[in-house]
């Protein structure tokens, strides 16, 4: 793997070397044009492991699982409650039906048998209405049980195959440096409706315009712990940037907007494991992995249609194929680089000019 950085750095060398190479040229006068070349090389590790080291295992732990367990057990608990008692309710309620008929009949009976001067006396000179009421018992019904609010699961299988990846090494059980990534859960808070009154000024006059946007802020925090192949920790990191809430706004309108909470929620909830996955997959393989990286070198070459300056055509020609060559083809790439800056000739070469010399991106 370092032969790519090897390659990299003669690639560089070779582009410096390159330009020079025509600096003459451009002496007397000749069109130069410039290309920018893309190519990929392998990015060193900052803290590389022991060379002994060939494999990683990775995984994802969702740390709110298992309140979301508690929470869905205690709701289940007072669910089958609420069931239990609605169907002792329904089983008891014809008797209850019974017995209240039976009340009202017998009261309405002891009533009628009152004499008609009793009951104008209650109900002229006491004010009082005896005749009996039907009391009815309420008809069951199955007491609501609030439903918890519970964290999204994920397929962590899935999430640690696809973002916790350690390139350039293999995911296998020997010798392995293990990768786990805690996932403590979605937060956020209530998104709301924001008005703003502005004053707008048209066809000479001003008036006030009220703007409507919705906003809330969200986050999801994650902590990566590393472990070298022994058992002993290598690292352990909370990010900073992961632990920050990401504010998020909709563009301000004449129109009150509709208010879709579970719409937001969902959208950036999935977005933000994507996004703090991939923050934390570039964080180990700065570390650790021999990354993929795309680069780019801008090159100076003359427009040779007369083909008096085929030295440098072929130079350029080169280190095209030298660049296209770092990743897949390293060996290859560093022996045209080195032929490069052996085999040029670079004395007389004038040095005084102000063109920038090749820069890598």
């Amino acid at each position: 793997m370092p032969l790519n950085h090897t390659s990299n750095r003669c690639i560089q060398t070779a582009a410096a070397c390159f330009f020079l190479l025509f600096l003459s040229s451009t002496a007397l006068g000749q069109r130069v044009k410039n290309e920018t070349i893309e190519y990929n090389y392998l990015q060193l590790p900052s803290e590389p492991l022991d060379a002994t080291v060939k494999n990683y295992q990775s995984k994802v732990t969702q740390n709110y699982l298992a309140d979301n367990a508690e929470k869905q057990a205690k709701y289940d608990e007072e669910m089958a409650t609420a069931q239990a008692n609605f169907e002792q309710e329904e089983a008891e309620y014809p008797a209850l039906v019974a017995a209240a008929e039976q009340k009202y009949e017998e009261e309405m009976k002891a009533w009628k048998e009152k004499s008609i001067a009793d009951k104008v006396i209650e109900k002229k000179i006491l004010e009082e209405d005896n005749r009996p009421v039907m009391q009815s018992p309420p008809v069951p019904f199955l007491q609501h049980v609030q439903e918890p609010k519970l964290q999204r699961e994920y397929d962590a299988e899935a999430l640690a195959s696809t973002y916790l990846v350690l390139d350039g090494f293999n995911d296998a059980a020997d010798n392995t440096v293990t990768i786990e990534v805690v996932m403590y859960g979605f937060e956020s808070t209530n998104p709301r409706v924001v008005s703003e009154v502005k004053n707008i000024l048209k066809d000479g006059q001003t008036r006030k315009v009220t703007y409507y946007h919705i906003e809330y802020t969200y986050r999801h925090t994650m902590t990566v712990t590393v472990n070298n192949p022994d058992g002993s920790g290598r690292f352990k990191l909370a990010p900073s940037e992961l632990n920050n809430y990401t504010k998020y706004e909709t563009k301000a309108s004449t129109t009150r907007p509709a208010l879709n909470h579970d719409a937001l929620i969902t959208m950036h909830e999935e977005e933000i494991i994507q996004n703090n996955l991939e923050f934390i997959r570039n964080l180990i393989n700065d570390k650790m992995g021999f990354k993929n990286q795309p680069r780019s070198v801008e090159l100076y070459f003359i427009n040779d249609k007369k083909g008096e300056y085929a030295d440098i055509t072929e130079g350029y020609n080169l280190m095209t194929s030298g660049l296209n060559a770092v990743f897949e083809e390293p060996e290859n790439a560093k022996d045209l680089a080195e032929g490069l800056v052996i085999d040029w000739d670079l004395s007389g070469i004038p040095w005084e000019t102000t063109m920038p010399l090749p820069r890598t991106q």
